[in-house]
């Protein structure tokens, strides 16, 4: 790497990190509430708060009393997500400090994937310096944090395009290349495998979306060759990511083996495809809650109307914006498609236009309502519904072909009669910077910001809540908690939300509690049995289960939870409850 491709990198590191501090508002919380606190950010935050505590998270003692949390029934492709968390978890036992710095590290390291890529694809330093930062900034990374952390880490997405567009459609002028890392190996450079590696540590979704692209991509390669010899490397690169992906499901196969399969585990009908499939309108749109009254007026509407439509949850739709510099690329692409069989293109090195185009066009018919990949879900692989998750990838390629547009008019100012060289470049850059500043304001809100008064407010009457649990009962004891929710994947008890019950362990230093039992097995069965009980069976039973008291959610009923609380009391005598600083939990200890 020489001194002007480290400036660059460097440069971009720097900005994007910055730029994560304020769209986040990590400034003052960095270490004291957690980026997000709801939904499956809770689970993120146990799965963090389990490596730091025990060094994995497959297995915690701490939740899903009388027994053990056991993950194997939910196995995923996240080993470089989890990779990341125990690295950073080497220099802290905070677990939200862990947490927080994965979110805002996601900022740099997409930042850096994007410019690194779209560098390998051709385009100019100045075009992957402004549209690789503008990609970390899709209205779908601010949204993700909050809801699914470990797809706002969408780093691994240039890789896989890069990837796709130099072996699966042919490297052309990339074999020349010199470096280590362009060495082949089985007809795939060595950079390859690596990403190879980290697309499919990354998670199904975005290593499945680069399986498909890099099948279609080898299959028109191999048509334009008119033989099948052009299928080999796109057949190599989709056994890596396939092989990567079934080694980290080695941990569930031998834990199934021993245990028996788990039928109700991540249950999928096909029709979740259609359910959870990406829209035209939902990429062309502006971001929800957008800076200027009359986009967030527009995006409003087209909530309300979609609402009539489909059931889909509001946060598929909320983030799925390209923004408009997205959009600008993503109808080029679309028009390109069309167009290019009528004209050659223009000098970009290797028809990375046409690339980019194919994949886009091919992006959005798998993941469109009623596209391909609601044919494949009907054909028997439900597993794989929620199509919209590649947004990301059309996100790049927009930005890619924003890219070859600014390239191509930065050329034609710069050899243009206008003024001295020095004035041309000028021009150039402040365009380039107007195009970054646009995006910036276009692609965040203040408004997607997450609350940290809010959240503090929760995450501190949840903590002196267990604190005063841990004051009056022994080390180890165990906490059975009402209602009974469902893990993982439950559908919300009243106001309990799925994973809430879990926040109890993230602020438990010595405690055991009963929420984590996976749904299907032994110890789910006898938690949602023994809380269907009379009270007073049921205290019993808990007691002969070495259980120290009952905490009780008021959210979880329609009565606040007092009929329950009634019988409880009357149960177990002893003093009043423990009751949390904001009113909704209880805490009544088995007197023995």
């Amino acid at each position: 790497m020489n001194r002007r491709a480290g400036a660059l990198y460097v440069s971009v590191a720097i900005v994007a990190t910055l730029l994560g501090l304020v769209v986040l508002g990590l400034v003052g919380n960095m270490s004291t509430v957690p980026v997000t606190y709801s939904a499956d950010g809770i689970l993120h935050s146990v799965l963090a708060k389990g490596i730091v505590d025990h060094g994995q998270f497959y297995v915690n003692p701490n939740l899903g009393a009388p027994g053990v949390f056991e993950f194997y029934d939910f196995p995923a492709a996240d080993g470089i997500f989890v990779l990341e968390f125990w690295l950073l978890s080497l220099f802290t036992n905070n677990y939200v400090l862990v947490l927080n710095l994965f979110a805002l590290l996601s900022y740099p390291l997409i930042a850096l994937s994007a410019t690194w890529a779209i560098r390998r694809l051709g385009f100019s330093r100045a075009s992957s310096f402004v549209f690789g930062l503008l990609y970390a900034l899709l209205p779908y990374h601010q949204s993700r944090i909050s809801f699914h952390l470990y797809l706002a880490a969408y780093f691994a997405v240039p890789l896989a395009v890069a990837l796709v567009a130099e072996v699966g459609f042919g490297a052309g002028q990339a074999e020349s290349l010199e470096g280590w890392w362009n060495r082949r190996l089985l007809g795939v450079p060595v950079w390859g495998w690596i990403a190879a590696v980290i697309v499919g540590t990354s998670g199904v979704y975005y290593a499945f979306f680069c399986f498909v692209l890099m099948l279609l991509a080898g299959l028109l390669r191999a048509f334009a060759n008119g033989g099948l010899r052009g299928l080999y490397p796109a057949f190599v690169v989709c056994a890596a990511i396939v092989a990567v992906l079934a080694m980290q499901y080695v941990p569930s196969f031998i834990y199934w083996q021993r245990a028996g399969h788990n039928s109700i585990a991540q249950q999928r009908v096909p029709s979740d495809s259609d359910l959870y499939a990406l829209r035209m309108t939902e990429l062309v749109f502006p971001m929800t809650n957008h800076r200027l009254a009359a986009f967030a007026s527009i995006k409003s509407l087209y909530l309300s109307s979609l609402a009539g439509i489909t059931e889909k949850y509001r946060g598929i739709a909320d983030d799925s914006s390209l923004g408009l510099v997205g959009v600008m690329g993503f109808f080029v692409l679309l028009f390109w498609a069309v167009a290019s069989p009528l004209r050659g293109p223009p000098h970009v090195p290797d028809g990375v236009p046409s690339k980019l185009a194919i994949m886009a066009l091919g992006s959005f018919l798998l993941a469109t309502v009623g596209g391909v990949g609601e044919i494949i879900a009907y054909l028997g692989f439900p597993q794989i519904r929620a199509y919209e998750r590649i947004t990301v990838y059309l996100g790049f390629l927009s930005l890619c072909a924003a890219a070859w547009v600014a390239d191509t008019l930065a050329r034609r100012i710069a050899s243009s009669g206008l003024g001295s060289a020095g004035v041309r470049r000028g021009i150039v850059v402040a365009c380039f910077a107007a195009v970054l500043l646009l995006g910036f304001l276009d692609q965040t809100s203040p408004a997607m910001v997450p609350d940290y008064a809010k959240n503090r407010a929760v995450f501190e009457s949840d903590r002196v809540f267990v604190e005063r649990i841990e004051s009056v009962v022994p080390n180890e004891s165990s906490i059975f908690q009402l209602p009974y929710v469902q893990f993982p994947e439950g559908a919300p008890v009243g106001r309990t939300g799925g994973y809430d019950e879990l926040r109890m362990y993230l602020h438990s230093e010595n405690l055991r509690w009963s929420a984590g039992a996976f749904m299907g097995r032994a110890d789910a069965q006898w938690q949602a049995q023994i809380s269907k009980a009379p009270v007073a069976a049921m205290t019993t039973a808990l007691q002969a289960r070495s259980f120290a008291g009952i905490a009780v959610d008021r959210w979880g009923y329609d009565d606040g939870g007092k009929v329950t609380e009634a019988s409880i009391a009357a149960s177990v005598g002893g003093s009043a409850p423990i009751v949390s600083p904001d009113g909704r939990y209880a805490f009544y200890q088995f007197i023995r």
